[in-house]
């Protein structure tokens, strides 16, 4: 039978909650330095590069946080479970179902309330162990039983 791609997904948004916070916390304080000085009346020199300033690092931290959320993809096949990184140089893991020896989730309080979570899974391939972070995806639970039962499958307990 054909390698069929089963489900393919990339890290959550809310894993990278601090880049969006310190980026909302620098439009906040543009906005109140900018009305500050809007009901002063002049926005001058440095006042204007400050804001732009600002405004570019909001930019910056944005970008940050999409790329580094996209550079990772996660690949679930009817063979193996596959994490493929990078934006220049890629690299690519994957590990065969029937090659699992045993799997970590763990949440902590905020991912428990975003319903994200980490599973790290590690197969055991000739004499090294090969291991794959599943790092802050979303639906965390689901994955882990769709995990679950395609270790089962691979090794005939189901």
């Amino acid at each position: 039978m054909p390698e069929k791609i089963l489900m393919r997904f990339n890290p959550s948004r809310f894993g990278f909650w601090k880049w969006y916070l310190i980026s909302i916390i620098i439009i906040v304080i543009e906005i109140m330095f900018l009305s500050n000085i809007v009901s002063l009346g002049f926005l001058g020199g440095s006042e204007f590069y400050l804001y732009i300033t600002l405004t570019v690092m909001v930019i910056i931290l944005i970008m940050i946080s999409e790329i580094r959320k996209r550079i990772r993809v996660y690949t679930i096949t009817n063979y193996r479970l596959i994490e493929k990184t990078g934006l220049f140089s890629v690299s690519e893991t994957s590990v065969p179902w029937d090659k699992i020896s045993n799997y970590t989730l763990t949440q902590n309080m905020l991912d428990k309330l975003f319903r994200i979570g980490t599973i790290y899974v590690e197969g055991i391939g000739g004499d090294q162990v090969i291991g794959i972070g599943i790092k802050k995806v979303s639906n965390v639970i689901k994955i882990k039983g769709f995990i679950e039962a395609l270790i089962q499958r691979s090794k005939g307990l189901r």
